[in-house]
This record gives C-alpha cells, structure tokens and sequence, in this order.
C-alpha cells in the first residue's frame, strides 16, 4: 500500500468509529427516551389523558405504547431495533 493509501484508509476507519459512536448515543437516548415515555404514560392516563391523545403528542403508535407498557409492567428490556417505523 502507498502512503496515500494508507492514510485514506484511516481517515475512513476514523470516520467510521465516530459514527460507531454517534449510534451507541443515540441507542442510549432512543432507550431513555422510551422509558421516560413509558412513566409518563401511565401519568398521563391516570389523570385522563386517553392513549390515543397521548400517542399523538409523542409521535408513537398506539400499539408501541401498549408493547412498551406490558414490556415495563413485565420487566423486560428494552429493544430499539423492535421500534423502526414507530412514527406516526
């Protein structure tokens, strides 16, 4: 390899460990984000606000909130992979 190359190719190793590291942010905040949903769900609930109202303010399905609650009420753990395409 030339020299040339081989300084190419670490600008794209490095390119490519710092979007490596952009994703696990945003894994880490997509997950706070769906657990602080998750809480003020039932909040919200319990002082009337209906799930469909709820799902509309948050940008999040119904099913999604109704999965993320049995999900909480059973202790699991959180998949972000499971929520592609959760937009309304």
């Amino acid at each position: 390899m030339q020299r040339d190359d081989i300084e190419r190719r670490r600008e794209i190793e490095d390119q490519a460990l710092e979007l490596g590291s952009q994703r696990a942010q945003l894994h880490t905040g997509l997950s706070d984000n769906r657990n602080a949903i998750s809480r003020l769900l039932e909040i919200a609930v319990s002082h009337g606000i209906p799930v469909e109202h709820f799902a509309r303010l948050v940008g999040v399905r119904r099913a999604s909130l109704y999965r993320w609650r049995a999900e909480t009420d059973q202790g699991s753990t959180h998949n972000p992979k499971q929520d592609g395409g959760d937009n309304v």
